[in-house]
């Protein structure tokens, strides 16, 4: 049986297949260009400023007290850490546990609506935007800070490797080439981000570094860690000098509590810290630092929980998330308590975690939970 003939192909000349190559080498570069240019133009369109917040960006409006959850979403399995508002257009910051950082727009739909994703290689851990809105910055636990440039499509424009593990970082508010970063075994250091160098290194034994937020003068900061001794607790809070990088304060809380959020009142007389004492602290900005002991805000609960709290625009409230799924309100001059609004979580132990009020519209907070929701009310 003869073996069936071989199918004739017809001869292409060596320049054809030049020719031919060349040409689908060019159809590719196209459809590579015209897709980077559909993925700025949607970037672009992700931050154009809702018309809404547009309105109150002028004036000054007072803050009210929220009443009611109005939008709530499902974002994670897990805990977002850290919410992050952007200080110029409408949208919110989540970072979850599954190396993702979620862009959300919560403006223009009647649901919360994840419009863009940050990929990373490990679970990201804490996240802040720079005071332009330009740049977002985010650290994870591989060790690496990253930092993202939105005008340049969003690309990583600097990749830091910390020699510890990050917990937490920020922006300088009067530098928007420098950042703070705080990690495991008392880890605290600026870097710059021009050069990907440190720039100074602000040590003292004091465990990991919890929360630490930027006093109005630009010139020194606070910081709390997760250390306290059975003998004294000095180490919990400390104030440090910016550029110098020394320690500026002695023993400021005396209880033994540690405290997982610090917060910078927007008149700068002040600094509110978050204890696991089950209320929230007031210290003054001011040397010796000292406690207010008059005022106390104290109708919620933390229970060893990582529970957020923030200060509204105008600083007239304070807004603390609690342990048993509600958010309560303060007034801050005084204290006295003057709202809870509940979340209505199936499960008791879904935890705040994350509170953050809105640097422009009045009476609107963000809240994440132990059950990876994310609700706004306002």
């Amino acid at each position: 049986m003869e073996p069936p003939a071989k199918k004739l192909r017809p001869y292409v000349t060596k320049w054809e297949r030049r020719q031919k190559a060349a040409a689908e080498k060019k159809l590719l570069i196209e459809n590579e260009n015209e897709r980077e240019t559909l993925e700025e133009s949607d970037l672009k369109e992700l931050f154009l400023t809702n018309e809404t917040v547009l309105e109150y960006q002028d004036k000054f409006h007072k803050n009210n007290l929220p009443r009611k959850v109005c939008k709530k979403a499902s974002l994670s399995c897990d805990p977002p850490w850290c919410l992050r508002w952007c200080p110029k257009f409408s949208h919110l910051l989540a970072v979850t546990c599954e190396k993702t950082v979620k862009l959300c727009d919560v403006m223009k739909d009647n649901e919360i609506k994840v419009v863009h994703t940050l990929q990373h290689e490990a679970n990201t851990r804490h996240c802040d935007w720079s005071r332009t809105s330009r740049q977002l910055a985010t650290c994870s636990y591989d060790q690496k800070v990253q930092a993202f440039d939105f005008l340049s499509q969003g690309k990583v424009t600097c990749t830091l490797e910390i020699p510890e593990t990050p917990s937490c970082l920020q922006w300088w508010r009067d530098d928007e080439n420098m950042i703070l970063v705080g990690g495991e075994n008392s880890f605290l250091a600026s870097y710059d981000l021009r050069t990907g160098k440190e720039a100074s290194r602000y040590r003292f034994k004091c465990g990991k570094i919890l929360s630490f937020d930027f006093f109005i003068n630009n010139t020194s900061f606070m910081s709390s860690c997760d250390q306290v001794n059975r003998q004294s607790a000095e180490h919990n809070l400390i104030v440090w000098d910016v550029r110098t990088a020394a320690k500026i304060s002695n023993q400021i809380f005396h209880e033994r509590y540690t405290c997982p959020h610090l917060r910078v009142h927007p008149s700068g007389t002040n600094i509110l810290a978050q204890t696991t004492g089950n209320y929230i602290a007031r210290f003054s900005t001011q040397k010796p630092f000292r406690l207010d002991k008059f005022v106390r805000y104290q109708n919620h609960t933390v229970n060893e929980y990582p529970v957020g709290f923030d200060i509204s625009r105008d600083g007239q409230f304070v807004v603390s998330g609690s342990s048993n799924g509600s958010v309560v309100c303060y007034k801050h001059n005084n204290g006295n308590y003057m709202r809870t609004i509940s979340l209505s979580v199936t499960n008791e132990s879904d935890s705040c975690v994350d509170v953050q009020c809105h640097p422009v519209m009045p009476s609107m907070v963000a809240i994440s939970n132990w059950a990876g929701n994310v609700y706004i009310i306002s």
